[in-house]
């Protein structure tokens, strides 16, 4: 975060540090370390990033990443994350991040499509524990849970500590293996 803002001192106009800034913001949110002061900086770097990065598809990525899931601006993000893609739609970050949106959307389906092309995209990014997981998570709410535990599980493989596989590991094992009981 040190050098983020370092670098947004030296050139207010450098969108990628802006970008680099509100995942910082993102990874606090994760673990429980966001401050009110944060969320105000925050929301300033989302606005600012989008300005300056109206070409820099990473920058949008980031900034729609941080409406969705640390302001809660579901619909805000949506527009933003469809201008990454429009900007580079070969991005693989872009598109994991349209699919979390369409997933806070409720649009699974759509979301599932998204988090796969980006792992055609990117099939070595060293985040894929990232897209399995999401693939979990709307595999999960579209009841399909035998599916959903296969995508926790590679994530879980890759990186054994990640608390939302796990989660979705065992409600999807739990629902998949007491589910045939009830039917």
């Amino acid at each position: 975060m040190r050098l983020a803002r370092q670098a947004i001192s030296f050139d207010p106009n450098f969108a990628a540090a802006y970008a680099v800034a509100l995942h910082c913001y993102g990874e606090r949110r994760d673990e429980g370390w966001i401050t009110d002061d944060d969320l105000a900086e925050g929301k300033q770097y989302a606005v600012r990033s989008v300005e300056v990065g109206a070409d820099d598809a990473f920058a949008l990525a980031r900034a729609a990443n941080f409406f969705a899931v640390v302001l809660k601006d579901v619909r805000t993000a949506d527009v933003i994350a469809d201008r990454a893609m429009a900007v580079n739609p070969n991005l693989s970050d872009a598109w994991r991040q349209r699919g979390w949106i369409s997933v806070l959307l409720g649009q699974h389906e759509r979301a599932i499509e998204h988090f796969h092309f980006a792992m055609r995209l990117n099939p070595l990014d060293p985040q894929i524990h990232l897209v399995e997981s999401a693939l979990a998570h709307a595999n999960f709410f579209l009841h399909r849970f035998e599916v959903a535990l296969s995508w926790a599980t590679k994530s879980m493989a890759r990186r054994k500590n990640y608390l939302t596989a796990v989660r979705f590991a065992l409600v999807s094992y739990a629902i998949w293996a007491v589910l045939p009981m009830f039917t």
